[in-house]
């Protein structure tokens, strides 16, 4: 009885193991993705990925096919795969579904959220405040993905929190891009002030259960993020 037991422990250990392991991968590819380590249009070489991360196909595979789900990946089954390239048309798209799904997350979330929440967001409100003052590109873009996610789990929408996370995918690889031009050469034209006011004016809406007031602002919001954007599109000099 003891041995049956002890195989079962090791087989849920393994299995936990396992999981992580998955789970630090699909991390790992994610970020190289979103900062252009691997470049939009480029060939993922499955043979490449698993040398240079040092994992195993299977493993490779199924993190590939978390990546196709959040369209940062693309390539048919049982063919190669690229980096999603970032077109003008797509970027627009992205946008227009991303103003769509935000300010109805935000008049959701003013309604349901919680106190212990409000304070989980004035936290990560904080952490960005910091990681801006460092001109920490990765970290800026991590955490505001983090603010969003909070409030998107204040909704306790499980459909809308899965559809939330493949939209975000993509918009933090082009929240990377923009922030690293504008805050990383000291840019602050579309910038770091308005980010904060208009999230700490986000929170205070939701302390106040506002949700006419919440969206409003949600739409400036990405409105203002949609100005970054097609300033990088247009380029440095612009």
């Amino acid at each position: 009885m003891g041995t049956a037991n002890s195989r079962g422990k090791t087989v849920r250990n393994r299995r936990e193991k396992t999981g992580k392991s998955s789970e630090l991968l699909y991390g790992v590819l994610k970020k190289k993705l979103i900062m252009l380590e691997y470049k939009p249009g480029q060939l993922l070489d499955e043979k490449e990925l698993m040398e240079e991360l040092g994992v195993g196909r299977t493993p490779l595979r199924e993190c590939m096919l978390r990546l196709k789900a959040e369209g940062l990946v693309v390539g048919e089954p049982n063919r190669p795969n690229y980096v999603k390239d970032i077109s003008l048309r797509g970027t627009k798209d992205v946008i227009e579904a991303l103003l769509l799904m935000e300010k109805s997350i935000a008049s959701l979330a003013a309604s349901r959220i919680t106190e212990e929440q409000i304070a989980q967001l004035r936290v990560v409100h904080e952490q960005i405040s910091e990681a801006m003052k460092a001109e920490d590109d990765w970290q800026v873009t991590s955490l505001n993905e983090d603010f969003h996610r909070l409030i998107c789990e204040a909704t306790n929408n499980a459909f809308l929190i899965e559809l939330h996370q493949i939209i975000r995918s993509q918009v933090q690889r082009l929240s990377y891009l923009s922030v690293m031009q504008h805050f990383g050469g000291g840019g602050v034209v579309y910038g770091k002030e308005k980010i904060i006011d208009q999230h700490g004016r986000i929170i205070e809406c939701f302390a106040k259960r506002d949700q006419k007031a919440a969206e409003e602002i949600m739409v400036q919001h990405i409105d203002l993020f949609r100005n970054r954007i097609a300033h990088y599109l247009a380029g440095p000099d612009s």
